[in-house]
């Protein structure tokens, strides 16, 4: 499962996945409801968060004096569009994170590797070519 820190979902569009959401005036469920959005549409951009008792909320970014919530669950948002918008999750960070301290010898050798496969890859593909090529002359 992806999973983002909520700091990275600041400045991106937020989209329903499923069911109907509530944007509400304040991070409550007992906020009054401003409007409702539907699979597909867009809640709006994340301004900030928040960690309430009830679980986090998203501050939308809205006109001032206008605040607008949304709760967040599991499943509600479009998490492949999150993704195009440019976040990141938590496990691409940390595999940057652990690239970025390679070495340029870990580096070399992570590459070296990789063409390894492909070469092994390509040898194998070459031998059954010849073999199967040789059964069909005989």
């Amino acid at each position: 499962m992806k999973t983002y820190s909520a700091d990275e979902i600041i400045g991106k569009t937020l989209y329903i996945k499923s069911g109907t959401r509530n944007i509400r005036r304040s991070a409550s469920t007992s906020g009054e409801v401003v409007r409702k959005v539907s699979k597909g549409m867009s809640a709006g951009v994340v301004y900030s968060w928040l960690n309430q008792p009830d679980g986090l909320w998203w501050r939308l970014d809205t006109p001032v004096n206008n605040p607008e919530w949304i709760k967040h669950e599991t499943g509600a948002f479009d998490l492949e569009l999150l993704k195009y918008q440019g976040a990141k999750t938590k496990e691409e960070k940390f595999r940057e994170e652990q690239n970025a301290n390679k070495t340029t010898g870990e580096k070399i050798v992570d590459i070296l590797k990789k063409g390894g496969k492909v070469i092994a890859f390509l040898g194998v593909g070459v031998l059954a070519y010849k073999y199967f090529n040789n059964k069909q002359k005989q």
